[in-house]
């Protein structure tokens, strides 16, 4: 048994419940047979297990009712094992190899973020996620629901039941086919299209068996909405982009070359908070970066950032913020970020207090999801 693969299937069958936080870098020039089955490897109601040539090794992929698919494979073509994911749905309007800043929230918690492209398969369109390691793996297989937001918007929230015998099955085809029992070669058999796969409507129960009816969809799994966010309002250097239906607010602002996002989103039902620093001349060395944020009153956070590169330009994203920070930013005048105790850039916010006062106001609309107390802001322009 390949050594890797061996290594995988003993690190998901006894390491499911570590804890896991990971950033990784896609690559473009991938086309749709990249993401297509080319023979079954069993093809259970649920999720899937297919062969896939170009990649040399297998995938696993399930559809919702909503008209989404999700899919995780494998791909060996280099010669050494990686993973990917795909989400896409026939709704969505992403364009074949445009690039785009991608999170994951495993369970309301962001547990993968960095670059992710556009994909185009059959009528679906979407994003993948190349390069994944063991870890990522691990996490799919252990976590219960999935969101997925692209470009700092929720794009949909998906359920994970049964990806952990998913998973399973598909490292044993993986094992098959780099042992050779499963040739790389076309089949002569057709395998079914995308469009005739898996969805409750269009399965065809076996001969005296019970048609099964799909269970109700549970209050904020098996969904994506094809709703875009729609800009708030605008200044000065500035503007505040809402989408209502997922209850997400950010506000951008603009520095030069240099760009502050600041971003609201409820993905495990109350909002959640981030801050991504992006800067033309920051090239990201490492993954993970120790960082302190001051204002002109001293230290308002501290703890971990994510660094990844993005069109040229270097992005160091601090999540899981409080909804005191939001207020500190807010009425901050001078902001300082030192990463690993070296100055990372220093930020003047003193014109942009009626940004933020909408950035508020975006908030008080997202309804349950508000902030009880939002701060006062200083009133500059």
């Amino acid at each position: 048994m390949p050594a890797v693969l061996l290594r995988l299937r003993l690190v998901v069958f006894l390491m499911l419940y570590l804890p896991f936080y990971n950033l990784s870098y896609g690559y473009d020039g991938l086309n749709g047979a990249y993401y297509l089955p080319d023979k079954d490897y069993d093809d259970k109601p649920g999720w899937s297990v297919g062969v896939n040539m170009p990649r040399k090794s297998c995938m696993t992929y399930t559809f919702f009712e909503s008209g989404s698919m999700v899919l995780l494979g494998g791909d060996h073509s280099r010669g050494h094992t990686t993973f990917f994911a795909m989400i896409s749905d026939k709704r969505w309007n992403f364009v074949g190899d445009e690039e785009h800043a991608v999170e994951v929230f495993y369970d309301g918690r962001l547990s993968w973020s960095g670059r992710g492209f556009g994909v185009e398969v059959s009528s679906y369109k979407g994003v993948t996620i190349e390069n994944l390691t063991e870890d990522d793996i691990v996490s799919f297989g252990r976590g219960s629901s999935l969101a997925l937001l692209v470009d700092g918007m929720v794009q949909g929230r998906f359920s994970l039941k049964g990806t952990r015998d998913a998973i399973h099955r598909m490292l044993g085809c993986m094992i098959d086919v780099e042992a050779g029992r499963i040739p790389l070669e076309p089949t002569p058999i057709v395998v079914p299209s995308l469009e005739a796969r898996n969805h409750p409507e269009t399965i065809a129960p076996r001969s005296g068996a019970t048609p099964i009816t799909p269970a109700p969809r549970r209050s904020g799994e098996e969904r994506a909405t094809p709703t875009q966010a729609v800009n708030y309002d605008r200044g000065d250097n500035w503007y505040v982009n809402i989408k209502k239906d997922d209850r997400v607010c950010v506000i951008d602002i603009s520095l030069g070359e240099r760009n502050i996002y600041v971003h609201s989103s409820a993905p495990s039902g109350r909002l959640e908070y981030s801050i991504t620093f992006v800067d033309n001349d920051f090239l990201p060395e490492k993954k993970i970066y120790d960082y302190e944020i001051r204002n002109e009153k001293g230290a308002i956070s501290s703890g971990e950032a994510t660094a990844f590169p993005y069109r040229g330009r270097g992005y160091y994203m601090i999540s899981g913020l409080t909804e005191k920070f939001q207020g500190d930013l807010a009425r901050s005048r001078v902001l300082r970020v030192e990463s690993d105790g070296s100055r990372f850039g220093e930020y003047d916010l003193s014109g942009f207090g009626k940004g933020f006062r909408r950035y508020f106001d975006c908030l008080e609309e997202l309804g349950d999801s508000k902030p009880r107390k939002p701060p006062k802001v200083r009133r500059m322009n």
